[in-house]
């Protein structure tokens, strides 16, 4: 009950301090999923506001949300039409602290509202973590961690680490847990990308789901880890375009009773996925 609160109040102290920030964000993303057995739609917008407190200590706050849709129509499984609207609300708040010319201090806290299609209470989660940042030189640097996330699924808590170098003017590297991406820039408008995430999340249900006439179910859950090409066009100074696509290894989508049982499972292991994304930076 006290996490619960304390999450619903950074919600607001999120929404009150939008309009104090000094940079901004916005990016619109939607892509499309294809797998054996359905399809899925999704469609996410995300605001970014950055605002730099002091010569050491930056603040960044970014409010996202994500709608998932998915058509049964090529599945065999015997589940209700109605199952096919997922929500998401977000809001990551970030605080970064140099510690000295080498170290930064990273905290993130990100309360978040998981749902089919009507938000209730027991929707709201608090995640986040910590990590530290050493910086070797201009062109390398480390990043160690642990957070609370929803990578596999299910909120666990989890090492993060993310090893940066800049091989030349062009080329860079960036590996670890759960993201590594390795981009190329040709000139100051193209960027290429190859990533690898982790993705996961769950939905708590409006209300509990008959499955095969025998039981219910009270909870989805999707994770997969996602290998992808992207090109990013600066248009100018102002928008980018994203183009990405790629495909998605060990996928899986179930649903668990109260209990955290399994009910359903379609482990598809497969998908193929793309996107497209517009963003504007002021």
């Amino acid at each position: 009950m006290i996490q619960k609160k304390f999450t619903i109040l950074l919600f607001m102290f999120s929404l009150f301090n939008l309009s104090a920030q000094n940079k901004v964000v916005v990016d619109l993303n939607t892509n499309t999923l294809s797998t054996n057995d359905y399809t899925q739609n999704e469609t996410e917008i995300n605001g970014t506001f950055y605002k730099k407190l002091n010569e050491k200590s930056a603040l960044t706050n970014t409010v996202g949300y994500k709608n998932k849709s998915i058509n049964y129509s090529l599945t065999s499984h015997e589940l209700p039409e109605s199952l096919n609207q997922f929500n998401k609300i977000e809001n990551i708040l970030e605080f970064s602290h140099l510690l000295n010319s080498k170290t930064k201090l990273i905290i993130a806290a990100k309360p978040i509202a998981t749902f089919e299609k009507n938000i209730d209470f027991k929707d709201i989660a608090l995640l986040g973590g910590m990590g530290i940042e050493y910086q070797f030189n201009t062109k390398t640097s480390l990043n160690i961690g642990v957070t609370r996330e929803t990578y596999f699924g299910s909120i666990a808590l989890l090492p993060t680490i993310s090893f940066y170098h800049k091989l030349n003017e062009k080329l860079a590297i960036d590996l670890g847990f759960p993201n590594t991406t390795v981009s190329f820039t040709n000139n100051i408008r193209n960027e290429f990308k190859l990533t690898n995430n982790f993705n996961g999340s769950y939905y708590n249900l409006d209300k509990p789901v008959l499955i095969n006439n025998t039981i219910l179910a009270t909870t989805a859950r999707f994770s997969n880890m996602t290998s992808s090409i992207e090109y990013d066009r600066n248009v100018d100074t102002n928008w980018f375009l994203n183009f990405k696509a790629g495909y998605e290894f060990n996928k899986k989508f179930t649903l668990e009773d109260a209990n955290n049982n399994t009910t359903f499972s379609d482990d598809n292991n497969k998908a193929y996925i793309f996107t497209i994304g517009i963003k504007y930076k002021y």
